[in-house]
């Protein structure tokens, strides 16, 4: 047999589960005796028609046919066959359940479904055969095949009528009809007729289910097939195993749900879901392109090629469809009110900006929330001038280089305070957030923690300290330096600056006090013996005075008093002036 193709198998059980439908489909339990009509054909006899179905002598189907004369039939002319209606599942959809007798058939060569289900009458069709055996369709080829042969049955419903507990499958035979058939059997009066509907609710089928009164009256067979323990066993064997197909899909759709949408869904979502969607409608168009997990998954090669490493999580790197490279960046699965996520998206789809960097996309489904930037080919500024983790040698920075990309910050910052509609504090400036792209332009970074102010505010209001130890600006800490605003940026900036300097610098120019001295207050001390030292080392006048501008720059941005602190747009002018013109601020240690 040649296989069937997976679409029309599909078909077929569509086809199956809808036929099922009529005779009960989603059953738990069948009944012990249902009854089919068969239509005798020529060259058939009794003894062969109780054969199929399991019947070894046709003398017992005298019960169920009280006004016939068994020994003479003729063809065209129907006799009821006895049988258990059972609750059986499809071979290939377990979980889909439907009322049915079922016979063994041995397959004889060059049968195929349609040559058998014609052997059954117009109790079954080849298209139900297909659907509710694994065989292909056409014949067998000689080999020795046992098929089941499924009828479709009733076992009623003592909600709609406790007297009805015995059904006839009726198939429609030429000229009669859905109303024919219920008038034949008494089913005269209205009443009547809407009992009849309940029980045959699709009556465009083929086929119609009669219900049957005086179901007491009607002896079962001593060895009928719906006696006996075996039919026990089987209905617990049948139950068993559709529980058991049953779990197995579940399972199978859990774990598949798992993996496209990286949670299971009872997890889908959690108490601030709302807040954070209601968030980003208020945003409008105004927020870049949002993606499924499943999405950012491929995008990233199941998260193959890890970046980086932060409390907020991990970065991947990745490609847009487009071709682009990306950094995803997954923050770590929480119940947080979700504060980080929407600051980031609030934030930089505000801007646009050299000194920026671009958010491309976000994913925001159930627990699992994603950021993608561009990406950086160079990392973050730490990795070139700070820590061990530093580059040296021929990668090191220059000082030309240093000055450039302390340049690019202020002008970030000065576009965050001042150019956008909404004015952003960005509360994090370090150099872990400075990014760097292929020709080392600077990029600010990671907004999770940055604030959102119109224009006209100079304070913003906080709840607790943010940012990193080392540089948070002391009115986060305390109310008594003065109230918090865009100057505690200022402040972080001028702490990198400072490191940038101090980092870069390679040649030892130590006293005997300075281990043990505030860094910048030893610079403040020592400005003109660190330049001399600096002088020494890179033997060039103008590089010397970039490196006294940026020193004196960073002690002004270090004040204690937030008032005292240039703001972005005269740092910048500080740093493209004349040197000669700059004078120290006044010592703040």
């Amino acid at each position: 047999m040649v296989p069937q193709p997976l679409l029309m198998r599909l078909l077929l059980l569509a086809a199956a589960a809808s036929a099922a439908t009529a005779a009960g489909n989603g059953c738990s339990s069948g009944c012990n005796l249902a009854l089919g009509s068969f239509t005798i054909a020529r060259n058939e006899n009794l003894t062969y028609i109780a054969s199929l179905f399991g019947i070894d002598d046709y003398q017992k189907l005298k019960p169920y046919n009280p006004r016939l004369n068994l020994d003479f039939i003729p063809v065209g002319g129907r006799v009821n066959v006895y049988f258990p209606c059972r609750c059986l599942a499809l071979p290939a959809a377990p979980f889909s359940t439907y009322l049915a007798g079922s016979f063994p058939y041995k397959v004889l060569p060059l049968d195929t479904y349609s040559s058998i289900a014609a052997k059954f009458s117009n109790l079954t069709t080849a298209d139900w055969l297909v659907a509710t055996n694994i065989y292909p369709s056409n014949n067998t080829g000689g080999r020795t095949v046992t098929v089941n042969v499924t009828v479709n049955c009733s076992c009623g419903d003592p909600a709609v009528s406790p007297e009805y507990k015995l059904f006839l499958t009726y198939p429609l035979g030429e000229g009669e009809t859905f109303d024919s058939v219920a008038e034949k059997n008494g089913f005269l009066l209205e009443s009547d007729m809407d009992l009849f509907r309940k029980y045959n609710p699709a009556n465009d089928s083929r086929i119609v289910y009669i219900p049957l009164r005086g179901v007491s009256a009607i002896a079962s067979p001593t060895d009928s097939p719906s006696k006996g323990p075996w039919k026990n066993k089987a209905a617990i064997m049948a139950s068993a195993s559709s529980v058991l197909g049953l779990s197995i899909i579940l399972i199978s759709l859990f774990l598949w749900y798992k993996k496209y949408y990286g949670m299971l869904p009872w997890k889908r979502g959690s108490r601030n879901a709302p807040r954070i969607e209601s968030f980003l409608k208020k945003q409008g168009t105004s927020h870049p392109k949002r993606y499924s997990y499943s999405e950012v998954k491929r995008m990233t090669k199941s998260f193959a090629h890890k970046l980086g490493q932060g409390g907020y999580g991990a970065v991947y790197r990745g490609n847009l469809p487009d071709g682009r490279e990306i950094a995803v960046k997954m923050l770590k699965d929480t119940e947080g009110d979700g504060e980080e996520f929407m600051n980031e998206v609030a934030s930089i789809s505000r801007t646009s900006h050299v000194n920026i960097v671009t958010l491309l996309g976000y994913c925001l489904q159930g627990p699992k929330r994603a950021l993608l930037y561009e990406y950086m080919p160079n990392g973050s500024l730490e990795r070139h001038t700070f820590g061990s983790n530093s580059t040296e040698g021929e990668d090191t920075l220059s000082w030309d280089k240093l000055f450039d990309i302390v340049i690019g910050i202020a002008r970030g910052l000065e576009y965050l305070h001042t150019a956008c509609n909404t004015r952003i504090v960005h509360f994090d400036i370090k150099p872990q957030n400075i990014l760097l792209d292929q020709d080392y332009c600077p990029k600010i970074s990671d907004f999770g923690l940055s604030k959102l102010c119109r224009q006209k505010e100079s304070k913003i209001s906080i709840a607790g300290a943010r940012g990193t130890i080392g540089y948070i600006a002391p009115e986060v800490f305390s109310r008594n330096y003065g109230a918090v605003g865009s100057k505690a940026d200022v402040y972080s900036y001028g702490m990198v600056v400072l490191e940038m300097v101090g980092a870069r610098k390679q040649i030892d120019v130590s006293t005997d006090d300075s281990s043990s001295k505030y860094f910048p207050q030893w610079l403040y001390e020592n400005l003109d013996q660190f330049c001399g030292a600096t002088a020494c080392e890179i033997s060039s006048d103008n590089t010397t005075e970039l490196v006294r501008k940026m020193i004196i720059v960073g002690l002004w941005c270090i004040q204690f008093v937030p008032a005292d602190r240039p703001s972005m747009g005269k740092v910048l002018e500080m740093l493209e002036s004349n040197t000669a013109l700059l004078q120290l601020p006044p010592k703040a240690f």
